[in-house]
């Protein structure tokens, strides 16, 4: 006989397309026992990306085929906001903490006047979309955006970097995706590049909750989260995000490539 109390499971570390599979087969091995109910702890669940995302309402939407839900435990805010952007809150059982808004809330240690430019490569592996991220997360934490800006930029960030290896150099690790961020008293800017093929964003739609596919989501989370994205095609595709700072919107006349020094 099975135990009542329903099986827990424990996500840590990052949920991306690096390890969606594995989360998908430990949650569809439990539904086949007969565990509809299942709790997912994501109190250590550090970062999750469109895929990641993506296998967890798969696996929610087969245990409520079976009669039963997945409940998430200890959300975060960064996987609250991921969660509620795309309005995947409804497939799962939790009560989700506060999402403060962009632009209000705790701010992040300002610094005036100046210009901040950082550039790198690394392999396009799976392990690189980790440590681009901490890189960018080093200038963001330099910037006076709010918490919830900078962890918006880093999810937008985070998905053009899964694009970039996935799509633009299908996990070669002799293909190199380059980074570069240029911060001044205004804005942001950080562009991601692979020497890929590249494609048409105008084929990519706004996915609904209910066909969240790998293809579509990654671009619909930059959209929502961003003041400016482009794509532009050249040696490769860049894909570059902009974040205005200090509340300086498009309205305002800024000049991003000029910025970018492009």
């Amino acid at each position: 006989m099975l135990n009542s109390a329903p099986p827990l499971v424990r996500l840590t570390g990052e949920a991306d397309f690096h390890n969606k599979h594995q989360i998908s087969e430990v949650f569809d091995r439990l539904v086949k026992r007969g565990q509809a109910t299942i709790q997912a702890d994501l109190s250590e669940l550090d970062y999750i990306d469109s895929s990641g995302l993506s296998a967890l309402v798969g696996c929610a939407a087969k245990a409520s085929e079976a009669g039963g839900a997945i409940e998430l435990l200890g959300v975060s805010e960064r996987v609250s906001r991921m969660l509620t952007l795309c309005g995947a809150a409804a497939f799962f059982r939790t009560s989700l903490p506060d999402v403060p808004v962009c632009g209000e809330g705790k701010t992040m240690s300002p610094a005036e006047g100046f210009w901040h430019v950082s550039e790198f490569n690394l392999s396009a592996t799976p392990d690189a979309a980790a440590v681009a991220r901490g890189r960018v997360a080093d200038v963001i934490r330099g910037l006076p955006l709010t918490l919830g800006e900078g962890q918006d930029v880093l999810v937008a960030v985070g998905e053009a970097l899964a694009n970039a290896i996935r799509h633009g150099c299908g996990c070669n690790p002799d293909m190199t995706i380059s980074i570069r961020c240029v911060a001044g008293p205004s804005r942001l800017a950080v562009d991601v590049t692979d020497h890929g093929p590249g494609f048409d964003p105008g084929i990519v739609g706004s996915p609904s909750p209910q066909s969240l596919s790998e293809g579509g989501m990654g671009f619909y989370m930059m959209g929502q989260n961003r003041d400016e994205v482009s794509v532009s095609f050249g040696d490769g595709t860049t894909v570059r995000r902009v974040k205005y700072i200090n509340r300086v919107t498009s309205d305002d006349n800024v000049n991003t490539d000029e910025m970018a020094g492009v």
